[in-house]
């Protein structure tokens, strides 16, 4: 009873997880290389690390997997993949205040003020 309701859990976390890379990957398209999508781009990036990275785990912690090595090499893998994830998750964090950041918004602006006014 007890390992049908793990499994259950399992399957659900995996699913939702991969739903929210696929709003994210929409999302990213969405923006078309503008101003906002620097800092998207990342965030979905860390989004799909951290899709795997959950993954992993879900997978190593599931009884019927041969191998204790295996589970705690997807044990770490999936720690590392979390890690990489939020570290650039906090750098798309970074890039999206950056962009909103009135001083960071002016640099943007003349920018591209200046590249429309340029010959083609």
């Amino acid at each position: 009873m007890t390992s049908s309701i793990v499994a259950i859990l399992g399957v659900t976390t995996i699913l939702g997880i991969l739903g929210m890379g696929v709003n994210a990957f929409r999302l990213l398209r969405s923006f078309k290389n503008g101003v906002l999508a620097k800092g998207w781009k990342y965030i979905s990036i860390a989004a799909f690390f951290f899709i795997f990275g959950i993954v992993a785990l879900d997978l190593s912690v599931s009884s019927w997997l041969p191998s204790d090595v295996f589970t705690g090499i997807l044990g770490y893998t999936g720690a590392a993949f979390q890690a990489i994830g939020g570290l650039t998750f906090a750098f798309g964090c970074k890039f999206q205040y950056d962009a909103w950041n009135p001083k960071g918004m002016k640099k943007s602006l003349v920018k591209t003020s200046q590249e429309s006014l340029a010959p083609a």
